[in-house]
């Protein structure tokens, strides 16, 4: 009997014979492959342009610029308001404590009160200053600072008995302050006490009334006697 031939005979025997041909030119086509491929990605990597170098280091910081620092107020141009400072300093170390709550008790104690609240943090470096003066009064930089500490504690006083006439003492201060030259002239003049001479002695004037007003208060006060008050 004849056999019947598949209809896709014809199309395994070309596969086949071409499996055969590529097995006798290569018996390893993959590997051969595998094998080129790496061969030319070392060859592009050998050849390839070197990276970027690093960046150049940052420059070094340069140094700061100088503060030009402005001139202050001499000290000698402050208001004094040497009383103001001296009633905060017996109120609360000489008064007794019933003598100290009626006075302020009063409207006037109140503001008073207040006044020395807000330069407690001032008064409490003056003191420390002074403590420290105490123990070596020979160091010249102790005694510097104690003046600067009192002053700068006055000048608080001034500022919060007196706000409106002190605001015009410092608006006047204000341009000599921007302007060194004019101060340095008036200084080398022996001038400088003349410089905002009427707004610093209204501050003064202001602080004197308020300690006059004060001490009035306290006289009226009982516990209070008149001797201890008129020694401020």
């Amino acid at each position: 009997n004849q056999s019947i031939n598949h209809p896709l005979e014809p199309l395994r025997e070309l596969v086949n014979l071409t499996v055969a041909r590529i097995s006798l030119l290569n018996p390893y086509p993959f590997r051969h492959f595998s094998t080129l491929t790496k061969e030319r990605l070392r060859t592009q990597t050998m050849t390839a342009s070197p990276p970027p170098p690093p960046p150049p280091p940052l420059p070094a910081p340069s140094a700061p610029a100088r503060t030009v620092l402005r001139p202050s107020i001499p000290h000698r141009c402050h208001p004094d308001v040497t009383a103001l400072f001296l009633l905060g300093e017996k109120i609360s170390t000489t008064l007794e404590k019933s003598e100290t709550k009626s006075l302020l008790e009063t409207e006037l104690g109140r503001q008073v009160r207040h006044i020395f609240q807000q330069c407690r943090s001032s008064r409490n470096k003056y003191k420390t200053s002074k403590e420290e003066f105490i123990k070596d009064t020979s160091k010249k930089e102790l005694k510097q600072q104690l003046a600067r500490d009192e002053l700068t504690y006055q000048s608080c006083l001034a500022a919060q008995a007196c706000s409106d006439r002190w605001n015009l003492y410092m608006h006047c201060w204000s341009p000599i302050i921007e302007s060194p030259k004019i101060l340095q002239d008036f200084q080398q003049a022996e001038m400088v006490q003349h410089l905002c001479s009427s707004e610093r002695r209204a501050v003064e004037r202001c602080a004197s009334q308020l300690v006059s007003t004060i001490i009035r208060e306290a006289d009226n006060q009982p516990g209070v006697s008149k001797d201890d008050t008129m020694t401020v």
